[in-house]
């Protein structure tokens, strides 16, 4: 597939999973305005003004809330159309290891003395300016690390940026720092979760 192709299924992923995350939203928010509306007609029995708009507000939350399920069940269905080949590995496990492990063996050529493949393992302190936790390097070292200006979620897996020096709250003299202060969030790309899941059954690590 060529990079124009790549960049532009890249680019509609992000739109459809936008319409997701807004449809949900007004998902939520119609239907709060629909039972409110519902219960505020019980209150306003009596033929008026305030009965008419309590009926038009119900009637408007029921539309938005019909449209913004729909819109909600075509981007699932987009973006699960955009997986393209592999929109049917949810039916063939060992394709999906397959396709798993392949990005996972990517990733690790990606990796550089400036650039690490790490699984977050714990988070323990989050501040403005970055997070705290401890990491996972593939062969199941761990280590404490600092995520300048991002807040990983335990769990990911992450291709970053970093360099190696003292922590000095913590006095630890082998701390990671993902990015800098002044360069900002050093996370290159994420792996799916099972990307991990399958090298580490590979390999046979225990969970740490």
């Amino acid at each position: 597939m060529s990079d124009f192709n790549q960049n532009s299924i890249a680019t509609l992923r992000r739109g459809w999973a936008a319409a997701r995350r807004h449809s949900r939203r007004a998902i939520i928010i119609s239907a709060i305005a629909f039972g409110a509306a519902l219960v505020a007609s019980a209150f306003f029995t009596q033929p008026g003004p305030i009965a008419a708009l309590v009926s038009d507000l119900a009637l408007i939350a029921l539309l938005v809330l019909v449209l913004a399920t729909l819109a909600n069940w075509a981007s699932h269905t987009a973006l699960w159309w955009l997986l393209g080949a592999t929109r049917w590995d949810r039916f063939r496990p060992s394709a999906r290891r397959k396709r798993h492990l392949a990005m996972f063996d990517r990733a690790l050529q990606d990796r550089a003395p400036d650039r690490a493949l790490i699984r977050v393992v714990t988070i323990y302190q989050r501040a403005r300016r970055g997070t705290k936790c401890i990491v996972e390097h593939p062969f199941g070292v761990t280590q404490e690390a600092w995520f300048w200006w991002y807040t990983p979620r335990q769990g990911d897996v992450y291709l970053v940026r970093c360099s190696r020096g003292w922590g000095p709250h913590s006095g630890n003299l082998d701390l990671l720092y993902v990015g800098s202060d002044t360069t900002g969030a050093g996370v290159i790309y994420r792996l799916p979760r099972p990307a991990w899941k399958a090298a580490r059954r590979r390999l046979q690590l225990p969970r740490p």
